[in-house]
């Protein structure tokens, strides 16, 4: 089981996982043990992504965007373009070995000819789908129905005008990850991963794969922001008034580049 959050910024993208990886004998419904993996990667500098679904499928999608990119084959491409191509290949490569349909999904975070952007490849059939300048987030796998209205009362609550940028987009994701790590029925696990894609010093394209001990600041920010959420309930009981409430913390401000 699994999770995936992703996020289309200002300035960059940003896409994360769960942590756990479960083993199957005899189907999947006969579930053996639960073991943490690793499920966000990047590829270069150009290229992040996060998959759900079969870890041998993952390993052979990792190897058809490693040859894409050798191949060059999105240097010149526009997003859409850069879309069919992952998923003509990925699809094409699943099918000469006759690997079931609709078990392995992916979000990937790409530089192409047209900036910054994030592709969502669904497990129920792999088509590709752009994130855009108002559909900017997304989620995948079992943790979908806790992500998905988390994400929405965020984007609601707090980027209601604009896009987040990227310090924000990872607070997000984070924070997602974080809740439904939480919440869920089993089979999904903690540490969040989480990787990055922005333009780095020179202009050049440059991608992060976050360790855990990074996260120490977004946790604290977490943590604030739902402290700040618990005090409207002395609020509704009239034990102190609106200007009490203290204001919503500021994400971290640290430049992409500087992230450690």
């Amino acid at each position: 089981m699994t999770v995936l959050v992703g996020v289309v910024c200002e300035d960059g993208v940003v896409v994360g996982s769960d942590s756990s990886v479960t083993f199957t004998a005899g189907g999947p419904h006969q579930k053996t043990i639960e073991q943490l993996a690793q499920k966000t990667f990047k590829t270069g500098d150009d290229l992040i992504f996060s998959c759900t679904g079969a870890v041998g499928q993952g390993q052979r999608f990792e190897d058809v965007l490693a040859k894409l990119k050798a191949a060059k084959k999105f240097a010149n491409l526009k997003n859409l373009d850069v879309g069919r191509e992952i998923a003509k290949a990925a699809t094409g490569d699943f099918a000469y070995t006759d690997a079931s349909k609709g078990t392995f999904g992916a979000l990937v975070g790409f530089w192409c000819a047209t900036g910054f952007r994030l592709c969502e490849f669904p497990a129920s059939d792999f088509q590709p789908e752009m994130k855009t300048s108002d559909l900017w987030f997304c989620s995948m796998g079992a943790g979908q129905p806790i992500t998905d209205p988390f994400l929405a009362l965020i984007k609601k609550s707090l980027f209601r005008d604009s896009r987040p940028k990227l310090n924000e987009g990872v607070f997000l994701a984070y924070w997602a990850l974080e809740h439904a790590i939480e919440l869920n029925t089993g089979g999904i696990q903690g540490p969040p991963q989480l990787a990055t894609l922005f333009k780095g010093s020179g202009g050049h394209c440059k991608a992060k794969l976050f360790k855990p001990e990074d996260f120490g600041e977004h946790k604290s920010m977490v943590n604030g922001a739902e402290e700040h959420l618990r005090l409207y309930r002395d609020r509704l009981a009239g034990n102190i008034s609106a200007t009490s409430v203290a204001p919503l913390p500021t994400p971290p401000s640290k430049p992409p580049q500087e992230f450690r």
